[in-house]
């Protein structure tokens, strides 16, 4: 099951489980990343979040539609294509 909604809300959870991050800050993404849905980028951007979507947390890979599912932000859907 995949994610869609708001990049900052997106931002706001990831920060909140504690995610790795690499010797720049940047998150450390495994599989498909994050991207705006139809282009449009920002803070207030809404975003699909694929289904093969990870992150670290402690060194370990967690799905990223499983930490946004224990939230009240956006919606779970089915993201088909690639």
């Amino acid at each position: 099951m995949g994610w869609i909604g708001i990049q900052s809300q997106l931002m706001h959870t990831l920060d909140t489980f504690g995610v790795d991050r690499d010797e720049n800050g940047k998150i450390k993404w495994y599989g498909t990343p994050p991207s705006c849905f139809l282009g449009i980028g920002g803070d207030n951007a809404e975003v699909v979040v694929g289904d093969d979507a990870e992150v670290e947390i402690n060194g370990q890979r967690r799905p990223v539609s499983g930490l946004l599912a224990q939230t009240s932000y956006g919606t779970n859907v089915t993201v088909i294509g690639g």
